[in-house]
């Protein structure tokens, strides 16, 4: 689910930037890819696009008390593992070598910041290219601090670029397969039926 949730809004930003951006190309503007290489031997490849890269996974917690338990009709019940709830952080960068490069990876940023100012929210009804099981996922601004900034740079090994990140929240995961079990229709207590 992660991997789709991830490819839909590289498609959706990627259509959007490319209307933005008007300039007749067709070639993918974002790349979903590991920041951490970007300033390796392969750099000139990933310059004056943007880099799209998953930096952090939490549990949702505030919906982790979910029913093991699900009516299938009046006199069987299935027995399923709660449904895992994620939050995932998706790091946008451009990397810029020159003024020209940094000027674009400004404009580029922007951009990305309008469409997620736009399209908050993508689900079923606004967005075809999501996966059928997941339902919706809210996109949110996520603004470090410099401390914390400064730790997420130093942790993907890299220096800083023109940056934004933001919070995925309410990605459902839910792999289980149930087990058949039937109602309790009466108790025993000792020799007295109840």
């Amino acid at each position: 689910m992660l991997r789709q949730a991830l490819e839909a809004i590289k498609t959706e930003l990627n259509t959007y930037l490319l209307a933005a951006l008007a300039n007749g190309s067709t070639e993918p503007v974002v790349k979903l890819l590991n920041i951490a290489n970007a300033e390796g031997s392969n750099a000139q490849a990933v310059t004056d696009n943007v880099i799209m890269s998953l930096v952090n996974i939490e549990e949702e917690t505030t919906l982790k008390n979910g029913s093991m338990y699900r009516l299938q009709s009046l006199s069987t019940i299935e027995r399923i593992n709660p449904a895992l709830f994620l939050n995932f952080y998706v790091l946008f960068a451009i990397n810029s070598t020159n003024e020209t490069n940094y000027l674009n990876a400004l404009l580029l940023i922007s951009n990305v910041l309008g469409f997620f100012q736009q399209k908050h929210m993508l689900s079923k009804e606004n967005t075809p290219t999501l996966d059928p099981k997941i339902e919706k996922l809210v996109i949110e601004l996520y603004s470090p601090n410099f401390e914390q900034l400064n730790h997420l740079w130093a942790m993907l090994g890299g220096k800083y670029m023109p940056s934004v990140l933001y919070k995925v929240r309410m990605l459902m995961i839910e792999d289980t397969q149930p087990e058949g079990s039937s109602l309790i229709t009466s108790i025993e207590i000792g020799s007295i039926r109840l």
